[in-house]
C-alpha cells in the first residue's frame, strides 16, 4: 500500500481513476506528475511549489470500486 508523506489523508470508496480526472479537471486542476498509482494535481494559479493534492488508490478494490485516499486536506466533496 502507498503512502502519500506528511499530509492530511481523506479516504472514499470509488470507481475507476479516469472519473476523478476528468472532475478535478472541470475544476481547473491538471495532472502535473504521476508516480505508480499516486497522480499529483495543481491549479494553474497554485501558490503551492510542487502540488496542490495527491490522489492514489490502495490495494483494496474489485470490480465494482477501488479505495482512494486524498492528501493535504482535501476530500472528493470538495469537487461536487
Amino acid at each position: 500500500m502507498y503512502e502519500i508523506p506528511d499530509s492530511e489523508t481523506s479516504v472514499f470508496i470509488g470507481r475507476h481513476d479516469y472519473i476523478y480526472e476528468e472532475l478535478f479537471n472541470e475544476h481547473g486542476y491538471k495532472e502535473i506528475d504521476r508516480l505508480g498509482l499516486v497522480g499529483y494535481y495543481k491549479k494553474d494559479d497554485s501558490v503551492n511549489e510542487h502540488y496542490d493534492f495527491g490522489i492514489g488508490s490502495q490495494g483494496e478494490w474489485c470490480h465494482w470500486f477501488r479505495v482512494y485516499r486524498l492528501s493535504d486536506g482535501y476530500k472528493i466533496e470538495d469537487f461536487r
